[in-house]
């Protein structure tokens, strides 16, 4: 595809994953994001028969994502390409869930958390507060987009174009922030 093009032509990009879990081990990929230039960022959404709401995407008209397999399939050599720089916010957690897909991804050239750890120990070091106190920038943040306590929706029932704008967000200001 044109993406993948685009993306395997770049020297470095941030990345980011929407998950179902904040535990690597458990968590099923429902999305990706990238950013490599200012200005753009793009969301995949994604579905594997793990995720609950994947029988969704067969029995109705609901779009859910792209099937998980053929998506990593396809970006599998750019996440593991050596010479292409990855970058993000907790990469460490993303290289994670990818290692279970069977991808595993070169050591991270940057992570806003940990810059952000660096720079100011007491500091808050979400990339939302991050956003705000370095770029001035209120981001989407997950609560808004799935609400709290026991209003609180899992990610895979949150329509997509609201997933897709959190996520592009992510990647994008990760990729303003490094």
């Amino acid at each position: 595809s044109d993406f993948a093009k685009q993306l395997g032509s770049c020297e470095q990009f941030t990345f980011d994953l929407e998950t179902t879990d904040i535990d690597p081990m458990r968590a099923e990929i429902v999305g990706l994001s990238f950013s490599w230039k200012q200005g753009e960022a793009y969301y995949i959404p994604a579905v594997s028969e793990k995720v609950t709401a994947a029988a969704d995407l067969f029995t109705t008209n609901k779009f859910r994502g792209l099937p998980l397999k053929t998506v990593l399939d396809v970006l599998k050599p750019i996440l593991e390409n050596k010479t292409i720089r990855k970058c993000g916010q907790n990469v460490k957690y993303d290289m994670l869930v990818m290692r279970r897909h069977g991808i595993t991804m070169p050591s991270a050239a940057f992570d806003t958390m940990v810059a952000g750890y660096l720079l100011r120990a007491d500091g808050q070091h979400s990339l939302d507060s991050m956003a705000l106190d370095v770029l001035q920038y209120r981001m989407v943040s997950y609560d808004d987009l799935t609400g709290t306590g026991k209003n609180r929706i899992p990610i895979t029932t949150v329509p997509v174009d609201r997933v897709a704008e959190y996520a592009a967000e992510d990647a994008y200001f990760s990729l303003r922030l490094s």
